[in-house]
């Protein structure tokens, strides 16, 4: 059956999707085509005697050289229920016309030790800072809907990063009366505005050693905020945006 397999993807340069077609076919390899790949991955990595032949057998495959994933496999990152892509918000939020669409994301410590929540309003660029005892979704929802509850002009949308911290989107969303949306996976460039913002705090707050335990943040004396000047930095001093400089 090896043999078989062998020479269907060296000779025939079949996939083992279509070797298993095949041999279910002619009885000769009558297995899935995960188990194939089981085999030719531990041939590869194993020192067996007996697989010593076919260790460069997966050389033949049509991605000989990338780490591949198996399809059924649950991803760590999970499943947001109910997220909406950021594909169906509204044009109005790209074209900057109005306040209240924020930009939600968390800035990690060193080892993911720490976290930061930080929300950016997309066209004024204000900044709300707050830091985190743990990432869990309960802990991030509850904040979020603590600080944004005490906002003096009306919420439009929030846009969030595809992080589990924020799976309690419904419920945040529910009880301020706010639509929100999900980046695109692995396009970070979707919430660019607080992931500049972000890249600004770095330069206060660096992740080695982690912020955590950097003095610059003091919860006691500015209720879990950074410094004044980070603030002030952030939030009261000149910014050029779109060619005009604009007072935030």
């Amino acid at each position: 059956m090896k043999l078989v397999a062998v020479q269907w993807l060296q000779v025939e340069k079949r996939s083992p999707e279509l070797i298993i077609v095949r041999g279910k076919e002619t009885g000769h390899c009558p297995v899935s085509h995960e188990c194939l790949y089981q085999w030719i991955w531990a041939c590869k990595h194993g020192n067996k005697r007996a697989n010593q032949p076919f260790k460069r057998l997966y050389q033949d495959l049509r991605h000989g050289h990338r780490k591949r994933k198996r399809r059924l496999r649950r991803y760590s990152r999970g499943v947001i229920t109910g997220r909406v892509s950021i594909e169906n918000r509204p044009a109005i939020v790209q074209s900057r016309k109005r306040i209240g669409d924020i930009e939600v994301d968390l800035m990690m410590g060193k080892n993911h030790q720490g976290a930061l929540l930080v929300m950016t309003d997309h066209v004024p660029l204000y900044t709300r800072l707050h830091k985190l005892p743990n990432k869990n979704s309960h802990t991030v929802s509850r904040s979020i809907r603590c600080i944004l509850n005490k906002e003096a002009y009306p919420l439009h949308t929030l846009t969030y990063d595809n992080d589990k911290a924020f799976a309690g989107h419904r419920a945040i969303g529910l009880a301020l009366g706010l639509e929100t949306y999900f980046t695109r996976p692995y396009t970070s460039q979707d919430i660019g505005t607080v992931e500049n913002r972000i890249g600004q705090i770095r330069r206060f707050a660096p992740k080695r050693p982690t912020f955590m335990k950097n003095p610059i943040i003091v919860p006691d004396k500015l209720k879990n905020s950074l410094t004044t000047d980070l603030y002030e930095n952030l939030n009261t001093k000149h910014l050029t945006k779109h060619g005009k400089k604009k007072l935030l």
